[in-house]
């Protein structure tokens, strides 16, 4: 299995990216096939989402519409994590081990921010003296996001 890293900049690559932030989700989503909804009835609970495979073996995703675009986003995107690191956009967690479903989330989450905020452009605009709510802004993730991934690329110290 390719690092989640890697897989993101591939997705990136095969949907045409152009380099232009910020990086739409739901549109890569949908260049997959994989549907995309909003919609609060379906969630159960307080989930900010959740991928579905379908009978016909096709993977849905659905979000909170109360959430902010922000985390809709990063939602979509840790979905299709799911989508193309585990082979069917859901695992169970009644059947996964605990550290087996945590793992599966770690890396549905570096999928996800990979996927958002693509280093080179992160890099950029920090050299460009953007400051963590402008970059969040940007690329229209949450400031927990931009955070925890510039703590990943070692721009923070």
């Amino acid at each position: 299995m390719s690092s989640p890293e890697a897989l993101a900049a591939t997705v990136l690559q095969n949907v045409g990216w152009n380099g232009s932030l910020p990086i739409n989700p739901k549109a890569i989503a949908e260049c997959y096939g994989i549907a995309v909804k909003s919609e609060v009835s379906l969630m159960g609970g307080t989930n900010s989402g959740r991928g579905f495979k379908l009978g016909d073996g096709k993977v849905m995703i659905i979000v909170n519409p109360a959430d902010s675009k922000a985390r809709q986003n990063f939602t979509i995107a840790h979905e299709l994590g799911h989508a193309f690191l585990h082979g069917c956009g859901i695992h169970d967690r009644s059947t996964d081990r605990v550290e087996v479903y945590k793992q599966k989330e770690a890396q549905a989450n570096a999928f996800a921010a990979a996927l958002l905020m693509p280093e080179s452009p992160v890099r950029n605009a920090v050299e460009l003296g953007k400051n963590l709510p402008e970059l969040a802004e940007l690329f229209q993730v949450s400031q927990t996001a931009m955070y925890v991934r510039l703590n990943h690329l070692g721009i923070l110290s």
